[in-house]
């Protein structure tokens, strides 16, 4: 018997039932800012789908209060049991899956339950219609019928720990596997970390795309299932956080063919409220001495700090220095890690040997921050110090990041090259016009020439006209060719023309993206530093709005560049609407060893190796934020880099 059951429909498939006869609704589960800026047609808002979070569902209170208030969510969306309910968010994540297990969960029939393929994104993608009209469905009187099997409660999960035969699978994400953060919500959340004993982790990721549109294929799936030894006939019970990655990873399931599932909804959020409830923390409970350690430590330096710092990925944790510096610059504590690798630092000034005491004074008393890097040897390590006026100490987190600064130059030219495509196009679309003219300029004359019409004054404006179109070919031939090389010698260069020669450069995959680059630069700003590598800063920034704006905004596009000089510092400003970056990512866009499976910002070595050229080599420093702004009278939200350089 084959149990595969797909929960997902394509915007095609949707499309179609709009043409037919069968009863549906569809459901829009994003927050509602955004559903008023455009949504599928007929389609309502329900952002309760993903934000309402039960503290348990065990107590009969508890569970009669989540199927009241969903009875009358569906009732006011105006659902009988009739209706093919789609529901559907931005993309594929983790929103609109988690209206199909609830609505499941209350007797619905889950035939006639969908998800949208590719969310809204593929919607509008697809050309297909659109609306901003607030849409309201008559209501119905909808009546649960709950699957109490379906979604198991505490008591029933603490009596499935210690049966072998059941799959408990832990779907978060790896921090809060292992113990490093409670919630998707933050660090400390929730006031436990950890696990469920006995339990077997696959990170949710792996069942879905990595554009995070739709779940992967069914080899894929398996194989992930496969390595954990989970055949389909297994008792599996998932479980997360609040019910939402674990939906995207049933759809995943069912579509494989897995049908023996049941759903802990509560998850970590409940069980970590229970006194009495057994976890395993792996960073707290393991008995490696060198990581016990760098714990011991790590807290210590941490009382203050924590939501400055955050804690490196766990295979790293035992090998990474900490330490830090006494206030008249002394060594203070330190661990192995930091004898072993770096014996050479014994004080502050063997990090920044031109400071003084004033220096390190400054910032401990001001909670001041500072990060560098410094090469040993063929080693190169990462450091940052934070100044501590509690502690009255300067914290210092370290990395190795030798392999990093191998790579950084062939991943320089790697990005150059893959901009090569882009500039050959930008450098065609550019040459056509001026080409155009030079030809035509030519056999006018040639024509003109031949019927005895070639005047003294067509022959100058004609040889003026093709001088000046040779000289812009020329141009574009040197800033091409200037940005390829990569002139690595510092000097005094006016950011006016940089910013014409950056220009020539995107002009094409603007254009042909329909965004507009809007430029404000004060005059006669004079730079010194690589003017080359700040091209490449603004390359790195540039594409990522660039294609920020392409995946999120259909409507007007724009990127913003402004510079200006304020108390001899120079600024400048690239800013987009593309909606911002997420206020998950954003602290960590420019970490050595961040990587993202879902933002348009890629593994994050650009911006890594952009922070890199602007603090190290031109002694500067960057920073990324989220801004609202006003511009021809609409307001939009995107991101904002701000460089600062000396003067």
């Amino acid at each position: 018997m084959n149990n595969n059951i797909n929960f997902m429909i394509n915007v095609s498939e949707l499309n179609e039932l709009y043409k037919g006869d069968k009863k549906i609704v569809i459901i829009d589960v994003r927050s509602s800012e955004e559903y008023y800026k455009g949504h599928i047609k007929q389609a309502i808002n329900i952002p309760e789908i993903f934000t309402y979070l039960p503290n348990g569902l065990t107590t009969t209170k508890e569970k009669n209060d989540f199927v009241d208030f969903f009875e009358d969510v569906f009732s006011n969306a105006g659902i009988v049991k009739d209706e093919i309910v789609v529901f559907y968010e931005e993309k594929f994540t983790l929103k609109s899956p988690r209206g199909l297990t609830i609505l499941k969960y209350l007797g619905y029939d889950e035939k006639k339950i969908k998800v949208l393929d590719g969310g809204y994104f593929s919607w509008k993608n697809s050309d297909l219609k659109i609306s901003t009209r607030l849409y309201k469905n008559v209501k119905s009187n909808f009546v649960a019928e709950p699957l109490r099997d379906f979604f198991i409660d505490y008591d029933e999960m603490m009596n499935a720990l210690t049966n072998n035969s059941i799959i408990k699978l832990d779907v978060r994400d790896k921090d809060e596997w292992i113990g490093i953060s409670s919630s998707p919500y933050g660090m400390n959340f929730a006031p436990k970390k950890g696990r469920l004993p006995n339990s077997t982790w696959i990170e949710w990721y792996k069942f879905i795309t990595e554009n995070m549109l739709s779940v992967k294929s069914l080899d894929k799936i398996q194989f992930e299932l496969d390595k954990k030894g989970i055949k389909q006939k297994d008792e599996i019970i998932l479980y997360c956080f609040k019910g939402a990655r674990l939906s995207n990873s049933y759809i995943a399931l069912r579509k494989l063919g897995y049908e023996n599932i049941k759903i802990y909804f509560a998850g970590w959020n409940e069980w970590c409220r229970k006194t009495d409830a057994p976890f395993i923390n792996e960073v707290e409970n393991t008995n490696n001495p060198l990581l016990q350690e760098n714990i011991a430590l790590k807290k210590q330096l941490d009382k203050l700090q924590l939501e400055k710092t955050k804690l490196i990925d766990f295979p790293k944790y035992n090998k990474e220095p900490i330490f830090a510096f006494e206030r008249e610059g002394e060594l203070s504590i330190c661990n192995n890690p930091k004898k072993e690798k770096l014996p050479f630092i014994k004080e502050y000034m063997d990090i920044f040997p031109e400071d003084t005491k004033n220096d390190i004074y400054n910032m401990i008393d001001n909670n001041l921050e500072k990060n560098t890097v410094i090469k040993k040897d063929n080693s190169y390590y990462s450091f940052r110090l934070l100044g501590s006026r509690e502690a009255n100490r300067i914290l210092v987190y370290g990395h190795d990041i030798t392999q990093i600064k191998k790579n950084e130059k062939q991943l320089i030219e790697q990005s150059k090259l893959a901009a090569l495509g882009e500039m050959i196009g930008n450098i065609a679309h550019q040459w056509r016009q001026p080409l155009s003219v030079i030809s035509t300029a030519a056999t006018g004359m040639q024509l003109q020439k031949e019927y005895n019409m070639l005047t003294d004054d067509i022959f100058l404006k004609s040889c003026n006209s093709i001088n000046d179109n040779v000289q812009y070919l020329s141009k574009t031939i040197d800033d091409f060719k200037n940005f390829i090389q990569g002139d690595r010698t510092k000097k005094y260069f006016c950011f006016q023309e940089t910013i014409d020669s950056f220009l020539q450069l995107v002009d094409g995959k603007l254009k042909s993206n329909n965004i507009q680059l809007l430029v404000n630069i004060e005059e006669n700003i004079i730079i010194n530093g690589y003017e080359n590598e700040l091209l490449q800063c603004l390359m790195n920034i540039v594409n990522n709005s660039i294609d920020a704006l392409i995946e999120e905004v259909t409507g007007n596009r724009f990127i913003f560049i402004t510079s200006f000089i304020k108390d001899h510092i120079i600024y400048i400003k690239i800013s987009d609407n593309a909606k911002g970056i997420s206020e998950d990512v954003l602290p960590n866009i420019f970490e050595p060893y961040f990587t993202t499976k879902h933002q348009s910002l890629g593994t994050g070595l650009g911006l890594h190796m952009t922070y890199n050229l602007i603090v190290e080599g031109m002694k500067g420093t960057i920073e990324a934020s989220n801004v609202s702004y006003e511009y021809n009278e609409y307001n939009y939200i995107g991101a904002e880099f701000l460089i600062s350089l000396p003067t």
